[in-house]
């Protein structure tokens, strides 16, 4: 019960977002264990998110000092397990388990299960959602992960939410609904270019002529030139840039319903049950879309590389099926439900 447990979650945004619900659990196992979590530097942003679950969050840097650094972080603190969520093969998170120093290492089934003590049987990538995929490492710990609470979440302070809306609020009018439209992924093939975006925008625009909503672009200010070509096309909306990650989700939470081709946004939809158009361009992965979990929502994939090349059209169907079937609240409302 007072076992030190050291969590690797040194990925992306998203993969720490669809980790919290087994971490959740893990707490409610062990409410009197230690739980570190060590992740990317660049996902500072969800250290208070992770505070509710464990004792202290550890930062890494993708650099030969970081790595060292981390090494003696967890060497330092001699810890019962180390846990690697991963699914696919990870060479850092691999090494790092394996030159951790702790009694007991563990992760998923996979090509380099060697750098493990103990395994969990993987779900099958290919059809069964990353959440509960990552969830499987419950099984160690002696919990059923079939019978466990999934459901992702995110919490917002009343201070947060108030700076935001009113933040908002300067381009927009709050006692109506917003569809939030955004445009940043990863990659260059996941953001959507303007010519697409004003595609998009003009499709749905005129197939919800009759209700009076409010269409509002979201992206980072490193896309201000995308942005700024947008609404000089078509004079939109443009949500105001924020400082911090929990600005930009409590604007994200005043929508009705959420349009991305970025999976940390609709991984933030599934936290608040947002209903959600997920656009997706083709991989090669051969793993199951990153969809919002247990969350209404549509989902179209490119035949190409780029999302770019998705057919608006079925963007119009698919978002008009969304508003049939999805409350369309005000900004305020969606925002302090």
């Amino acid at each position: 019960d007072t076992c030190k447990i050291a969590v690797l979650r040194i990925d992306k945004f998203g993969d720490t977002l669809i980790s919290i619900p087994t971490l959740r659990n893990l707490r409610e196992r062990f409410p009197h264990a230690r739980i570190d979590v060590i992740i990317g530097k660049a996902n500072k942003g969800l250290s208070q998110q992770l505070s509710h679950y464990v004792n202290s969050v550890f930062f890494y840097d993708k650099t030969l000092i970081g790595l060292i650094k981390t090494l003696f972080f967890l060497r330092r603190n001699h810890y019962d397990v180390c846990l690697d969520p991963m699914d696919n093969p990870s060479i850092t998170s691999g090494n790092l388990c394996l030159l951790s120093g702790a009694t007991h290492t563990i992760g998923i089934c996979k090509q380099n299960a060697h750098k493990y003590s103990h395994c969990v049987k993987g779900k099958d990538r290919s059809t069964i959602h990353i959440v509960e995929r990552t969830a499987q490492l419950l099984i160690a710990f002696g919990i059923d992960p079939n019978k466990a609470n999934l459901d992702c979440e995110f919490t917002l302070s009343d201070s947060c939410k108030h700076d935001s809306l009113q933040k908002l609020s300067t381009v927009i009018d709050p006692n109506k609904p917003v569809i939030a439209i955004n445009i940043a992924g990863s990659t260059l093939s996941r953001t959507m270019n303007p010519d697409f975006a004003i595609n998009v925008y003009q499709t749905l625009t005129k197939a919800t002529s009759h209700l009076d909503l409010q269409f509002v672009f979201f992206g980072p200010e490193s896309h201000k030139t995308t942005l700024d070509l947008i609404r000089n096309s078509v004079h939109c909306i443009i949500a105001p840039f924020t400082q911090s990650f929990d600005e930009y989700a409590a604007m994200l939470k005043s929508s009705s319903i959420i349009i991305s081709t970025d999976t940390s946004a609709v991984h933030l939809a599934s936290c608040w049950k947002r209903p959600t158009l997920c656009l997706f361009c083709k991989d090669h992965t051969g793993t199951a879309l990153w969809t919002p979990y247990n969350t209404l929502h549509e989902s179209i994939q490119s035949t190409t590389f780029n999302v770019n090349d998705i057919d608006v059209s079925s963007i119009g169907k698919s978002f008009s099926a969304l508003v049939e079937t999805s409350p369309l609240q005000s900004a305020f409302e969606q925002l302090y439900s």
